[in-house]
């Protein structure tokens, strides 16, 4: 609809509006009688004529407003609107609008993701670690990521002492990974990244996952930590079914032999020649014991030390290379030191 079209309509609706007053006019003007309101009446109803004119008109030039084409309307921008350009590549926005932005923390690498998958165990995992949390946080952070594997290897005195093949570092995430012909049995991952933490120099041990240290190389063991025990075929034994160690120097105990067997329940013997822990024993340790002839042969062995049981429990008695006997005594509750 044009400009013309809405001219055109304007004029017409003003002749009407002549035409209806010139016949209001003749009308009462033919009535010599009328009443004063009626004249009052049609001296006013120029006035009301017109307005009903103005009206009409404007509901109509609303309806061709709305029957117009699109593209001939005008969108109003108010002077206060901020305009945004269509190309975004030149879009400008007032500071005062933009969103904050806040720095997402780098994604977690694959290989952070669901440790204990990665492993090929020859059996069950070694109840020890924990794969990476959802939000890790520094309880012993270390300047470097090879620190941060030492500092682990410090609590868990299970893990290899050597071994470990050159850190794998991907932005604020690191890998350590252990193999034994080619097959991963350990698996540590550290990061820097921690929420309001300064990510330059803070590296922590936040995932672990292991296969048991039965699974070893031997050349790769802690010397003073627990010991792998070997079945009669002389394969490796895990060490949640038996193992022995040293006991702690920082309490004196540097002396004594922790034995721990696991089947079917947890218990602790000693091999205790000086009575360290005599206060502990269910019977005393005898250097120089007789084998007793309800005594079980378990074929578990090590170079030093090979294992018979019997019935009681009260101790377990351990053959020499010498052909010695010796009685290790139970302990009559579990000992450790802090």
């Amino acid at each position: 609809m044009t400009d013309d079209f809405e001219s055109r309509l304007q004029e017409l609706l003003e002749e009407r509006a002549r035409l209806e007053q010139g016949s209001v006019d003749r009308v009462l003007g033919s009535i010599d009688a009328l009443p004063d309101r009626h004249r009052r009446l049609k001296s006013r109803f120029p006035l009301l004529a017109a307005a009903a004119a103005i009206l009409l008109g404007t509901v109509v030039l609303g309806v061709a407003a709305l029957l117009r084409d699109p593209a001939d309307v005008a969108t109003p921008v108010s002077p206060s609107s901020p305009t945004i350009s269509a190309d975004p590549s030149s879009a400008a926005i007032s500071p005062s609008l933009a969103p904050s932005v806040s720095v997402t923390p780098q994604s977690r690498p694959v290989w952070a993701i669901d440790l204990a998958s990665q492993l090929d165990c020859d059996g069950a995992l070694a109840d020890l670690g924990n794969e990476v949390p959802p939000v890790p946080g520094p309880f012993d952070p270390a300047p470097t990521p090879d620190g941060a594997l030492d500092n682990i290897r410090i609590t868990y005195q299970n893990l290899p002492a050597s071994g470990f093949e050159p850190v794998l570092v991907e932005g604020h995430w690191a890998l350590h990974r252990y193999l034994v012909d080619g097959r991963a049995k350990v698996l540590v991952v550290s990061t820097n990244q921690f929420p309001d933490v300064d990510s330059e120099t803070r590296w922590e041990a936040v995932g672990l996952r292991a296969c048991d240290r039965s699974e070893f190389a031997e050349a790769d063991f802690d010397p003073e930590a627990n010991t792998i025990w070997l079945d009669a075929a002389g394969d490796p034994v895990r060490t949640d079914v038996i193992t022995s160690s040293a006991g702690p120097g920082h309490c004196g105990w540097q002396r004594t032999v922790f034995l721990s067997l696991f089947d079917p329940d947890y218990t602790q013997y000693f091999r205790d020649p000086h009575a360290d822990l005599a206060e502990y024993s269910v019977v005393q340790f005898d250097a120089d014991a007789r084998l007793p002839d309800d005594a079980t042969d378990t074929g578990l062995h090590t170079d030093d030390w090979h294992l018979f049981t019997i019935p009681s429990g009260r101790a377990v008695f351990m053959r020499t290379p010498d052909g010695t006997i010796e009685r290790w005594p139970r302990a009559n509750q579990p000992v450790g030191c802090m």
